[in-house]
């Protein structure tokens, strides 16, 4: 899961920094704190990187009653707002990645989980879509033993459009008791997303697993396919969770 964060530049002249878009918690930024900056999507451009993060900085080309804000912050100070301000935002920030390790209301990780057993290859049958994954068929993610007792992760799949072979590489930790199957994933540095385990086969076959809220859901399988009962149970689980199921995609 690509993890999106804002990062509150504290120090004079420091820099508006993003780390991708795409995640659970642009939708926590957008909502707390980019009303605070004043500060909205068109405003925002791609910089430069450093160190693995994305730098992002407000565009020039800003319409002209909106020229005062924009200057406003770029002297002395991206972030030319009241301490208190910015203590706010932080917090707010903080609470927003908190919130994207979590866990959806009404979902229970499985308990007794063997992380050995779930090791290995499995294959995406069915999800609810993001643009991190738009277009992709023929996905699969596979986990195996990394440094400092994490788990390393590497997703892969197939861009429809152009038949390039996309792979993106993480790490996962548990976020508890590693008997409890609730980790956290991170391909962009510190930052995590909730990776849920609420449904898993005695045989470790196939697992129903879930984001930090109802907006993620995957069905995962050992093989490219799974039984007519198992696709009927998913989806009688999930919608009874709350989660979308008429907007599902099946790969298989």
């Amino acid at each position: 899961v690509r993890t999106a964060l804002w990062k509150l530049g504290m120090a004079s002249g420091a820099s508006l920094r993003l780390v991708a878009k795409n995640s659970p918690c642009w939708a926590e930024f957008r909502q707390i704190g980019a009303p605070m900056l004043g500060v909205h999507d068109s405003h925002v451009g791609r910089y430069g990187t450093l160190d693995g993060l994305i730098y992002w900085r407000l565009q020039a080309a800003v319409p002209a009653e909106e020229k005062t804000m924009r200057v406003r912050y770029s002297i002395r100070s991206v972030f030319s707002v009241q301490l208190m301000s910015r203590c706010a935002l932080l917090l707010a920030l903080l609470t927003g990645l908190a919130a994207c390790t979590g866990v959806p209301d009404g979902v229970e990780p499985v308990s007794g989980f063997e992380q050995e057993k779930y090791l290995g290859k499995w294959h995406e049958i069915a999800r609810l879509d993001h643009s991190f994954e738009r277009n992709l068929v023929d996905v699969t993610a596979e986990y195996s033993p990394g440094e400092d007792g994490a788990i390393r992760v590497v997703n892969s799949g197939t861009d429809s459009s152009s038949g390039e072979r996309k792979v993106a590489e993480g790490r996962a930790k548990f976020v508890g008791d590693e008997s409890v199957a609730h980790l956290k994933v991170s391909f962009f540095g510190p930052f995590y997303g909730s990776y849920v385990v609420f449904e898993l086969d005695p045989e470790y076959r196939y697992a129903y697993v879930a984001g930090y809220n109802t907006d993620y859901l995957w069905l995962l399988a050992r093989e490219p396919g799974v039984s007519d009962e198992v696709r009927a149970d998913f989806v009688s689980r999930a919608r009874d969770l709350g989660f979308a199921v008429e907007e599902l995609e099946w790969l298989h």
